[in-house]
């Protein structure tokens, strides 16, 4: 099932204030992709050895600081989703693009009503005329 953008009216902002958090670089890919051998190259402006030579490891012991930030979609196939940003102020401009759009998104749908539903009188049932009751 091909994966489709969440509809701004299904999506609420949850947190955005939570503490970093250190995760392995492994996690990331560790600067290296793969070519069509499948073996691991490094990725273009990727650090992959020292001065000495050496190569730079990519191991579990990378440890890179990242900032979590969590969406929840209401919809049927929703739920919670967790995003990490690589600095605070990356995730503060997330979430003020997010408010921005769904902001913007609301003003829109307001905007668009065919008109207000209005009560003229309970019990009261419009005919035409002609027509008896």
């Amino acid at each position: 099932m091909p994966l489709q953008p969440i509809p701004l009216e299904l999506l609420s902002l949850v947190g955005f204030s939570e503490t970093p958090q250190t995760r392995s670089v492994g996690l990331f890919g560790g600067g290296l992709r793969r070519n069509k051998e499948g073996s691991a190259v490094p990725k273009s402006g990727a650090v992959t050895s020292d001065s000495s030579g050496a190569n730079a490891t990519t191991g579990p012991e990378d440890n890179r600081t990242v900032y979590p930030c969590s969406i929840h979609h209401a919809g049927r196939v929703g739920g919670l989703y967790h995003l990490f940003a690589e600095s605070a102020e990356v995730r503060t401009e997330w979430k003020q693009k997010l408010d921005e759009a769904i902001n913007i998104r609301a003003i829109v749908q307001e905007s668009n009503k065919v008109g207000a539903w209005e009560r003229m009188r309970s019990g009261c049932v419009l005919t035409p005329p002609g027509i008896g009751v």
